[in-house]
């Protein structure tokens, strides 16, 4: 990942930080998801998809109703979960977006899960992010090419 570091986004997600709903319960932290509707307990890869939703809602005006977190999915006979995911139109993934927590580095190993979720999905767009680098890239199918980009897509 290393190569790709010119296109790096640094995401204002510390802005974001005070549109989440945050209750404590049972001596422990939680955080509305406004994709699942319910409050979730607060975890730092949880922190990180909030922040994420918010900022793709709040910057790029992706309506939550195009968005689901943490689906399952089957890959190589074992049951997996996205973090994230952004539908197009006519409701096909279109941005697969794979979340780390702030502590973990945006490595090939977590650019390789990225990918292996999106051969099943099938996203043209998908982004990787621990809340404090982020990339995006387009994905070409037909041409098998990867290429980074230095901002979000506009979705349509």
């Amino acid at each position: 990942m290393k190569k790709h570091e010119h296109c790096v986004l640094k995401l204002p997600l510390q802005n974001l930080q005070s549109s989440l709903e945050i209750k404590q319960a049972d001596g422990k932290i939680h955080v509305f998801d406004p994709l699942r509707k319910k409050y979730l307990v607060m975890q730092p890869e949880e922190m990180v998809r909030q922040l994420i939703i918010q900022y793709l809602n709040k910057y790029h005006h992706y309506p939550f109703t195009r968005m689901a977190a943490e689906r399952a999915l089957q890959i190589n006979g074992k049951m997996k979960r996205f973090d994230l995911i952004v539908f197009d139109k006519q409701a096909k993934p279109w941005l697969l977006v794979e979340c780390k927590s702030f502590e973990v580095q945006l490595n090939d190993k977590a650019a390789l899960q990225a990918a292996e979720y999106n051969h099943l999905l099938n996203c043209p767009y998908l982004m990787l992010s621990n809340g404090i680098d982020s990339f995006v890239c387009r994905i070409d199918f037909e041409n098998r090419t990867t290429t980074f980009l230095n901002e979000l897509p506009t979705l349509e």
